[in-house]
């Protein structure tokens, strides 16, 4: 699931909002103990933001005979494990550098938790409004371990956590289909 919200939230707004999504979560049977087994990403655009919460995009399986490995990782925002946003108010260089190589190696952490590397990912977004140069080059391309010659996606937007600023998110794919609205 891809949702875009109007604005960024506090921790305690953010869970309010995502309490009846996970209340159905929880009748549909998808949650493993605290974690949803639906990969989500939550992101609020720097530019023509939404009215209203909206849905983005999304990820379906169907049966197939295809024989290559199909993932999602969901978005990984720069909120540590402690809910502290990584390099809090710092959108420095330096800062910026410290949020992203959070995000890529949490990213990292889930492939290899899956016995997946970057070079099984298809498809890499990242959600980033500050304009910070060399970025891109410095952190984010050495960090993919060569899955970058596919491409990276960049949004002009936010976490939807007060403060946050980076969000990252992979998958491997055998289709994408687009559908205009």
């Amino acid at each position: 699931m891809e949702l875009r919200s109007p604005q960024q939230m506090t921790f305690e707004a953010f869970r309010a909002f995502n309490a009846p999504y996970i209340e159905q979560l929880t009748k549909w049977d998808l949650m493993l103990g605290r974690y949803s087994a639906v990969c989500r990403t939550n992101v609020v655009p720097a530019r023509d933001a939404p009215k209203e919460p909206s849905l983005h995009a999304f990820s379906y399986c169907v049966p197939s005979n295809y024989q290559g490995i199909t993932f999602c990782i969901s978005g990984t925002a720069d909120i540590d494990q402690r809910g502290k946003v990584v390099a809090e108010g710092d959108v420095s260089p330096a800062g910026m550098k410290q949020r992203l190589q959070y995000c890529v190696n949490v990213i990292t952490e889930r492939l290899a938790e899956l016995e997946l590397t970057w070079s099984t990912a298809t498809h890499i977004d990242l959600c980033v409004a500050q304009d910070i140069p060399g970025l891109l080059d410095g952190v984010v391309v050495p960090g993919l371990q060569g899955a970058a010659a596919r491409g990276i996606r960049v949004h002009l937007a936010r976490p939807p956590i007060v403060g946050s600023e980076v969000e990252l998110e992979c998958r491997g794919v055998r289709r994408e289909i687009v559908v205009s609205a």
